[in-house]
């Protein structure tokens, strides 16, 4: 027996009206972000949690991400796994939505979440902060920490902050 898709037993289900494959594009998706930046550079390409990253912001940010991952080696053809979202005892945390609520706290400069290992809870929230100037020396990770209790769940609020001087990039200042 043939296992192709037409053979799978969820096709009796199939809506008759609706393909069961269809032709896409040859063309790479970053062509696409590329083309799409360039005709709308300002245009939202995405909005989460209030958040709104333009199209040339997210061109930027892919940018950085093969600039970092050639910078490890990688090379075209490659498969790569990202991970973005931690696994903080059983619940899934996105480091991006963590990210820009931190970015609402009065001393942070820059702020760049992880997930660490903990025997317990499989990963646990980290955050390297970068406080503003005026912060410096009056703002501690306890009170970074205490703030985020009141901002988001249990299972989402940095457990361990660690405060840095700059956060690692790239020399044209990519992050991560």
């Amino acid at each position: 027996m043939n296992p192709g898709p037409m053979n799978q037993t969820h096709y009796k289900y199939w809506p008759k009206r609706l393909p069961k494959s269809f032709a896409y594009p040859q063309t790479p998706l970053h062509d696409f972000l590329e083309t799409t930046a360039r005709r709308y550079p300002d245009h939202p390409g995405i909005i989460y949690y209030g958040r709104r990253i333009s199209f040339s912001e997210l061109w930027t940010e892919c940018l950085c991400l093969a600039g970092a991952l050639a910078g490890l080696g990688t090379t075209t053809g490659d498969r790569v796994a990202l991970y973005m979202l931690i696994n903080a005892a059983g619940f899934k945390v996105w480091s991006a939505e963590i990210e820009s609520v931190l970015y609402r706290h009065p001393a942070v400069l820059e702020v760049c979440v992880i997930g660490v290992t903990d025997a317990e809870r499989v990963e646990d929230v980290k955050a390297l902060v970068v406080l503003k100037p005026k912060a410096i020396g009056k703002v501690t990770a306890d009170d970074i920490i205490e703030w985020s209790k009141g901002q988001m769940s249990a299972y989402k609020h940095p457990r361990v902050i660690e405060i840095v001087e700059s956060l690692p990039g790239t020399g044209t200042g990519c992050r991560r």
